[in-house]
């Protein structure tokens, strides 16, 4: 049976919900270009069985050979607490 696309659905080869049995998927945003120090990957997917979607985000930063773990630490902590802050929780 198939779900009624929601209107952020990329559809096509992007939705696996046309055939019943997999989920609604975005077309992937990419931000910004790919060649940039950082690269994001974001999609939104509705999952079978769930009544809201999920933000799926894929992060690429470009370090330098020398980044200390600690920077890597770092960034990543600074990374959650914005997203917590973004999303009140």
């Amino acid at each position: 049976m198939n779900r009624p696309h929601p209107g952020w659905c990329g559809r096509g080869h992007h939705c696996t919900a046309e055939f019943g049995i997999g989920e609604h998927r975005s077309r992937p945003l990419t931000l910004p270009d790919a060649g940039g120090p950082v690269a994001t990957v974001a999609s939104l997917v509705l999952p079978v069985g769930q009544a809201c979607p999920v933000l799926e985000v894929r992060l690429r930063v470009r370090l330098s050979p020398t980044t200390p773990i600690g920077q890597v630490r770092d960034l990543l902590n600074a990374l959650e607490s914005t997203l917590r802050k973004e999303l009140g929780r």
